[in-house]
């Protein structure tokens, strides 16, 4: 299959942009040279997730896809009003299981839905183009659907033997900072994500775990831990890929077949979007770059998607997690000028 006049880029830890452009051709593997960007859905059930552009560029900003999308009227996006009843029952659901000791955590996303009037989304590229670290901007589009975001979640980046990623989990308003760094939920959430990764990445050589630290980003704190691992031998990245996502910070804890079977019928009660949250990497000559494709707005056709995941822990309350939900969703949008 090709895809034409499209598009994906993606800043990588370099502070470059790698930008690809259609059409592109699909492969099981990334290409043994050039670019390569990994794009495919949270189930991870593309069988050829390896988009491969006829052209790209590294540069130090977006203009080479901003010139793709010139001369466009900003979107008018009329929203849809998000009841509370569905996540609810998907909430007690989770708690439930926690109470009950088949479950942590579990991170169900809630989807706040619009429909474009007019204008184009694609003028949302201004907004990401110079975005300051630990942003990863990022976005595609690959025929009638789309996305635009910019994550501060590294799945990993690759660079030869040393493989680097992070745990990001524990929210809270930058108001509240003060509070938020004793707070022994957002603690343990966090602590579940770290441990979870240490465990997955011991048996590929030796682990270094950063302290926790605080991380601000414009209306909304959370907790960082950056990982760093020495790789005794190298490792195919579907297979670390694999191994790597979900991590319980968009996923569940303990990472079973049934915590993520349940988690799947969650997502689908509440449809979120199916690449909210999945991968979304570039393989630029050897090394690999993967953000968690989160903090967006995708589309297809004019339907439009504004996503936020919350993660449920023993001492969630119901109230707390549909405000971080909110405050997830209108820290996109101040990001992207919506």
């Amino acid at each position: 299959m090709l895809f034409v006049n499209d598009y994906a880029f993606l800043k990588t830890d370099s502070g470059q942009f790698v930008c690809g452009f259609g059409p592109f051709s699909e492969s099981a593997t990334p290409c043994e040279s050039g670019v390569a960007f990994y794009v495919n859905d949270f189930e991870l059930s593309d069988p050829r997730p390896w988009k491969i552009p006829a052209r790209f560029e590294m540069t130090p900003d977006l203009e080479p896809v901003k010139n793709e999308v010139a001369n466009q009227d900003e979107p008018q996006i009329e929203w849809q009003t998000l009841q509370n009843g569905l996540f609810q029952n998907v909430y007690e659901d989770i708690m439930q299981d926690i109470r009950s000791g088949l479950l942590e955590k579990s991170v169900p996303v809630l989807t706040e839905r619009g429909r474009l009037l007019k204008g184009n989304l694609e003028t949302l590229i201004h907004s990401v183009d110079h975005l300051p670290a630990p942003y990863f901007s990022y976005g595609f589009r690959l025929g009638a659907s789309g996305c635009i975001g910019a994550s501060p979640e590294l799945l990993f980046a690759l660079h030869g033997h040393q493989l680097t990623t992070m745990a990001l989990a524990g929210t809270a308003p930058t108001s509240q900072e003060t509070r938020f760094e004793k707070d022994e939920k957002e603690i343990n959430e966090h602590e579940f994500v770290a441990e979870y990764l240490i465990q997955k990445l011991g048996g590929l050589g030796i682990v270094d775990r950063e302290p926790r630290k605080l991380l601000t980003l414009g209306t909304i704190a959370h907790f960082h831990s950056p990982i760093h691992v020495d790789l005794e031998q190298p490792q195919e990245l579907d297979s670390l890929i694999r191994l790597m996502h979900p991590t319980p910070a968009l996923g569940s804890f303990p990472r079973n077949k049934v915590a993520l079977g349940k988690l799947k019928t969650y997502r689908a009660q509440l449809k979120a979007p199916p690449r909210f949250g999945a991968p979304f990497g570039v393989w630029v000559e050897g090394a690999f770059h993967a953000v968690v494709a989160i903090r967006n707005i995708s589309w297809h056709d004019e339907d439009v998607f504004l996503p936020s995941g919350v993660g449920v822990v023993r001492k969630s309350v119901f109230e707390n997690e549909w405000r971080e939900l909110e405050l997830k969703r209108n820290a996109v949008r101040e990001t992207l000028g919506l």
